[in-house]
């Protein structure tokens, strides 16, 4: 029981000191995470092969690489001037267009790489004109949440449901992808009224109406190269699961590749590396291992459910439980302990497969819409956070908790309703 405090204490104390912000993120991080390996409350082997998420380190790694290398060519330039050209200058309009190509590529490739690809493109767009990103990456970090959902390969506490369940591709379109549809136009619509004033066209939009978009492109072979690649890249992410590779063996195979073609320098490419970000990665999961073993997550689920034998209040139980306690901790580990105890409602309540769909249903929409609620939530909200440190304009814990939260809570409210009216009870 000591032990148990002790690392709930560790826990409290490393969030403590991300709301705080006086020292930087992956500092207190890696603190935390340093004071649980001293301590013994997680063993060095453990850490490194049990709750270490090597495909998202590798995924991150490998995307990192291959964008940094795009960026050489001139590409997000040439990007940049087309879509505000396009827009003739209509903020308001490309704040559309990014949510939904965000929410849209999110859930056909996963919301990690689509938020590597977009979030320069905004930052560059934002920055030529003299506008705060800030709206834009916001709306995105909650955009590829929401569309990572819609599918069985968007969102990895999808792929923990669909593994543990053995659901389809198919069956995560048809469930998951009509109430993905009403939470994306309802968040757009609440971020668009969250954000209206910074999205007013002003004056400064003129400058790329000048500009040559060809002239952006500095290096054509380079270009071809690495469009090449990525294309190959994007086709594995969508084929592995057929194939049987982890999406984090794609993206470093896809890295690899391009450096061996293009011959760049490993130092070079690697410079583009948020290792800032990465290692942040690792120090959480270190602490949400600590976490993990000391079974709180697991005693918090139990505590929630124990008492409950109705099937509707156990679907939204389950459904809150996992969306709150994901926006804190992280959708995966927590869809990760809630996975056995959906298990054992279902043989200990004696529910039929069919009548515990629901209960999946519900566990997969509150991990992956939790964590839209803070920063911590989900991959893409910490990588998101990570790029934006590179520009005047940060995103912080707090100024991310009070648009993200509130956008959380309505998305559960309307899955709530979704819930209850698609699967009646029996």
């Amino acid at each position: 029981m000591l032990k148990t405090l002790a690392v709930l204490f560790i826990f409290i104390l490393t969030y403590f000191g991300i709301v705080r912000e006086r020292i930087h993120k992956t500092t207190v991080v890696l603190l935390g995470a340093g004071a649980v390996l001293v301590f013994g409350f997680v063993g060095p082997g453990d850490a490194w092969k049990v709750y270490f998420d090597y495909n998202t380190i590798g995924l991150l790694t490998g995307m990192m690489i291959i964008v940094g290398v795009i960026k050489k060519t001139g590409l997000l330039q040439y990007a940049a001037i087309k879509l505000t050209k396009a827009s003739r200058g209509n903020f308001m309009l490309l704040f559309l267009f990014f949510s939904l190509a965000t929410a849209f590529f999110s859930a056909f490739l996963d919301n990690v790489t689509t938020i590597l690809l977009v979030a320069p493109i905004t930052i560059l767009i934002t920055e030529r004109v003299g506008r705060n990103p800030l709206p834009f990456l916001i709306s995105e970090m909650i955009c590829s949440n929401i569309g990572g959902t819609a599918t069985l390969i968007g969102d990895p506490p999808n792929m923990l449901v669909g593994s543990a369940a053995g659901y389809s591709f198919t069956s995560f379109i048809l469930n998951l992808t009509p109430i993905v549809v009403i939470v994306l136009f309802c968040s757009i619509v609440v971020l668009g009224f969250i954000y209206r004033a910074n999205l007013r066209t002003g004056g400064q939009e003129a400058g790329f109406e000048s500009m040559d978009e060809r002239k952006a492109i500095v290096d054509p072979k380079l270009l071809r190269i690495s469009l090449f690649v990525f294309g190959l890249t994007l086709v594995g992410f969508l084929l592995h699961d057929i194939i049987h590779i982890m999406p984090s063996m794609v993206a470093l195979s896809g890295a690899v590749l391009l450096l061996l073609i293009t011959r760049i320098h490993p130092d070079e490419a690697l410079a583009e590396v948020e290792w800032s970000t990465l290692f942040f990665f690792i120090g959480l999961f270190v602490i949400v291992g600590a976490v993990e073993k000391a079974e709180l997550i697991s005693m918090a689920g139990r505590a929630i459910t124990a008492s409950v034998q109705n099937e509707v209040l156990l679907r939204i139980l389950i459904l809150w439980s996992s969306g709150i306690f994901s926006a804190f901790m992280g959708a995966v580990p927590i869809v990760t302990a809630f996975i056995p105890l959906v298990e054992n409602l279902g043989r200990e309540l004696s529910i039929p497969p069919e009548r515990l769909a629901p209960l999946w249903w519900c566990l997969a929409l509150g991990g992956s819409l939790g964590g839209i609620g803070t920063i911590l939530g989900t991959a893409a909200n910490m990588v998101v956070t990570g790029i934006s440190e590179r520009t005047r304009h940060r995103i912080t814990y707090k100024s991310y908790l009070i648009v993200g939260f509130p956008i959380m809570i309505i998305a559960l409210i309307i899955s709530t309703g979704y819930v209850l009216l698609r699967y009646r009870a029996p």
